[in-house]
């Protein structure tokens, strides 16, 4: 699995949990309850997480670090159609 795939992955999974977590509370405010010590500490601890990684993410240097990763993607898939010819080309 590439790399761009397991963060997507890794991406779509913490998504999943704060939407989790964003419907546990909607629960726990209509019963009136209160969510409890660890789901508190979970949820900070995601929204911390999903933070410092958005700003990674808007770093000019993950950026161009992701323009590089791009273009290396581009190459290998240019290469990799060329010895596997016709038949295997992307678009088709």
């Amino acid at each position: 699995m590439s790399n761009t795939m397991q963060c997507r992955d890794k991406n779509t999974n913490i998504l999943v949990i704060l939407l989790l977590l964003c419907m546990y509370f909607q629960v726990f405010e209509k019963m009136e309850v209160s969510p409890g010590k660890f789901t508190e500490e979970y949820a900070d601890t995601c929204n911390k997480r999903r933070e410092t990684q958005r700003t990674r993410q808007a770093m000019p240097s993950a950026k161009r670090r992701r323009n590089v990763l791009k273009k290396e993607k581009g190459i290998l898939q240019g290469a990799q159609e060329a010895l596997g010819g016709d038949e295997y080309e992307s678009g088709m």
